[in-house]
């Protein structure tokens, strides 16, 4: 098999040229999947949106209710536990 140019065979060179000429529309291509991005990113409905943000935010207040909920029923019980046993006592 005879080579072509810096070593290459005849195929490998052609399929080099066409990618050369072919390069305009790939190049075409790429601008516009970054117009199309550019787009998304620049609609101002979307920097906008607060809904992950607000759902985050309930999320911590329900743990930090929760928390609390578990540290007032543990303290409770201890003192109510507490009253029990002094009332048993005295029986």
């Amino acid at each position: 098999m005879p080579n072509g140019p810096a070593g290459q065979s005849p195929q490998r060179a052609i399929g080099v040229v066409a990618f050369f000429a072919n390069l305009p529309n790939l190049a075409h291509a790429s601008i516009a999947r970054m117009k199309t991005l550019l787009r998304l990113f620049s609609d101002d409905s979307l920097l906008l949106n607060d809904r992950g943000a607000t759902a985050i935010e309930y999320g911590l207040i329900a743990a930090l209710i929760a928390v609390v909920i578990v540290a007032a029923v543990t303290t409770v019980g201890t003192n109510l536990s507490n009253i029990f046993n002094s009332v048993a006592g005295a029986l």
